[in-house]
């Protein structure tokens, strides 16, 4: 294993790292990591760009793409030209989110590729046939699961791995519902809270005078890791949204090491002793009471087994949990579900496993 404080973030040749940003900041924190092959970044940050940011972006190594608006109305259009001119000498193509984009590139001639984002769903063989010979790249719809990913694997295909999803696309304002619009351009000043207490963030993009609500969790694929770079595919994406520089250095820090490492382990010096640490995402909640795992995880056993005899051998190891919810006050393994993980758990706390 890797020491995380001074590791390197490589990635493996086979399956390309992809990140996609929302703000100036998640850009910057972007650029510094070396591993990431493809970073697409928010059309907006680019409507009022200074001129250093785009010679940041010029001398990436990284390749850069333009993340085009979910919405693209007819008084829009000049926008979208102010940006395909700004981003000519950087930019290697454009990440499009509706039809309607797809067809102003095309009758502007557009000579940089063009990649769908899942807002442009690719389901099936026959859709997969149809824009196989005029897009560089599509992500994989996020309604799928990794099964219906593996029966529609493409040299093509992208797999979104990290980021809160979109529930909603509205040109109904929150914020003016709320008050008034504030013409702000975009931020994520607002959310919406439902009736059991939990927040949504929403995307306010005065810009394209449109909303994006989103999921109240983040989606992590992580646990999947391992099948999903056995797939044919261009890479695997994580999608930044409401992060803080904090968050997003280490959700890439992780994702960098899975990828090294084919699992989900990594390692710390502590006190001068070597750590093994393993991070559980927790995603199911019921009444303040969470459980893990949501779904049988055989991985997950080995996980367990495998810090168990580190342990054993000396070493300090760690099981973490991150729970992302509100009102939580209870953790326990979800027996009902997977019953060996929750032994595997139990058996872990004799070698004064950390959890």
């Amino acid at each position: 294993m890797t020491n995380i404080v001074n590791a390197t973030n490589t990635v493996n040749d086979e399956k390309r790292f992809h990140v996609s940003v929302s703000s100036y900041k998640q850009c910057q924190t972007a650029l510094k990591h070396t591993g990431i092959s493809r970073i697409y970044v928010s059309s907006d940050l680019l409507l009022n760009a200074k001129p250093e940011f785009l010679e940041e972006l010029t001398d990436s190594k990284s390749e850069i793409w333009i993340k085009t608006s979910e919405i693209l109305r007819a008084k829009d259009y000049s926008k979208l030209e102010k940006i395909i001119e700004f981003s000519k000498d950087f930019a290697r193509g454009m990440l499009i989110s509706n039809l309607e984009t797809y067809s102003f590139l095309k009758y502007h001639n557009y000579d940089g590729q063009i990649a769908l984002n899942y807002h442009v769903y690719v389901w099936n063989q026959e859709a997969l046939k149809f824009w196989e010979d005029k897009v560089q790249s599509f992500l994989m719809p996020v309604e799928c699961n990794i099964h219906e990913w593996k029966q529609l694997q493409s040299e093509k295909a992208e797999y979104l791995c990290y980021g809160k999803i979109p529930m909603m696309v509205t040109a109904n304002c929150v914020r003016k519902t709320k008050g008034a619009c504030r013409n702000a351009g975009v931020s994520f000043e607002d959310s919406i809270t439902d009736r059991y207490q939990t927040d949504f963030a929403v995307q306010t993009n005065c810009n394209y005078c449109y909303n994006v609500i989103y999921n109240s969790v983040p989606n992590s694929m992580h646990q999947n890791l391992e099948q999903i770079m056995k797939l044919k595919g261009k890479g695997i994406r994580l999608d930044f949204t409401t992060e803080n520089e904090c968050e997003m250095n280490g959700i890439l820090n992780a994702y960098a090491e899975y990828i090294q490492k084919g699992q989900a382990d990594f390692s710390f010096i502590k006190d001068g002793k070597e750590c093994f640490l393993e991070v559980k995402g927790v995603t199911l909640e019921n009444d303040g009471i969470c459980a893990f795992p949501d779904a049988p995880t055989q991985r997950g056993v080995k996980h367990l087994k495998e810090l168990i005899a580190a342990s054993k051998e000396g070493f300090e190891t760690y099981v973490f949990f991150v729970i992302q919810m509100k009102g939580v006050h209870l953790l326990r393994p979800n027996d009902a579900t997977h019953a060996q993980f929750g032994d595997a758990l139990r058996d872990a706390f004799d070698p004064k496993l950390r959890s």
